[in-house]
C-alpha cells in the first residue's frame, strides 16, 4: 500500500513538472501569460534573437549592408572617441554574435533608455557592436529599418574614421542614416503622426537628426554659458545638410 502511494505520488509530480514545462514553453511561444518579468525578457530576447537572424537571411537591404561592411577595414580610434564615452554596459542576452558577421549584433533588454537599437564604436576589436533592443522592437520590419539604420553607422565609422566628439560628424551620420535605412518612410511617419506631404522624408531625417544630435550637445560651453542642445543641434544639422543628404554610399540612389 505504501509502495503505491509513493509510485502514484512520483507520477503526480512527473505529470506537475511536465506541464510546467510546456505551459511555460508555450508562455514564451506566444507571448501570452508570462508570469514574471524574467519570462518577459526571456520571451522579449528569443523573439529577438529570431527576427534577426531571419533578416540576416531574407532581407536585401539588411544583406547589402553587412555584405558592404565586411570589406571595409576596422579604423584605428586614437582619436575618433571621446574619452567620456563608455561601451555599451547593459548586458547583451543572447549567447553571443554570430561569427560570420563583420560586426557583433546583439539583442538585449535596453530599458530605461527608450531606443531600439544603439551602434558603439566599441570594442575598438570588432570596429564597434551593434545592440537591438529586444523591449523597443514593434514588429520585424521594424528590426529592419532599426538594423539597417545602425549598420549605416557601422558603415559610416569604417569607411570616414568618424569622430563621434565631433558634431558634424554625428550630424551627417544620422542625416544619411535616417534617410537611407527606411525609418522616414511614409508608412513610418504615418506610426508617428508626422506625415507631411512635401519632402515627408527630408522633413524626417532632418528632424530624427537633430533630435539625435542634441543628446551629444554638452550643457555649457568652456565659459560656462548656458547653451541651448536642440538649437545647437539644428545650426549643426543645417551645416553639414545638403553634403550629407546627397551622399547615398553605399547605395546608388535613396530607396
Amino acid at each position: 500500500m505504501s509502495d503505491s502511494s509513493n509510485c502514484d505520488g512520483k507520477n503526480d509530480y512527473s505529470s506537475n513538472a511536465q506541464f510546467d514545462r510546456w505551459s511555460h514553453k508555450l508562455r514564451l511561444i506566444t507571448g501570452l501569460g508570462l508570469k514574471s518579468d524574467d519570462e518577459k525578457r526571456e520571451w522579449l530576447n528569443s523573439r529577438c534573437n529570431a527576427w534577426r537572424d531571419q533578416l540576416f537571411e531574407s532581407s536585401p537591404m539588411v544583406r547589402y549592408l553587412l555584405q558592404h561592411l565586411s570589406v571595409l577595414p576596422i579604423p584605428t580610434l586614437e582619436k575618433t572617441i571621446p574619452s567620456e564615452n563608455q561601451p555599451m554596459t547593459s548586458q547583451s542576452d543572447n549567447a553571443g554574435p554570430s561569427t560570420w558577421l563583420p560586426i557583433p549584433i546583439e539583442c538585449g533588454i535596453c530599458s530605461p533608455v527608450r531606443s531600439a537599437g544603439l551602434f558603439s564604436p566599441f570594442p575598438p576589436s570588432t570596429g564597434g557592436q551593434v545592440k537591438l533592443c529586444s523591449d523597443g522592437l514593434a514588429s520585424k520590419s521594424h528590426m529592419e529599418d532599426v538594423l539597417s539604420h545602425e549598420l549605416i553607422h557601422a558603415w559610416d565609422h569604417r569607411r570616414f574614421k568618424l569622430d563621434w566628439g565631433n558634431l558634424q560628424h554625428v550630424a551627417c551620420t544620422e542625416i544619411r542614416a535616417n534617410a537611407l535605412s527606411g525609418d522616414c518612410r511614409w508608412l513610418r511617419e504615418i506610426d508617428r503622426h508626422n506625415f507631411k506631404f512635401a519632402k515627408q522624408r527630408q522633413f524626417c531625417a532632418r528632424r530624427r537628426a537633430i533630435l539625435s544630435v542634441a543628446d551629444h550637445v554638452k550643457p555649457s560651453s568652456e565659459g560656462g554659458d548656458s547653451l541651448d542642445p536642440m538649437k545647437v543641434a539644428e545650426e549643426v544639422v543645417d551645416q553639414v545638410w545638403a553634403s550629407c543628404w546627397n551622399d547615398t554610399r553605399p547605395f546608388d540612389e535613396i530607396y
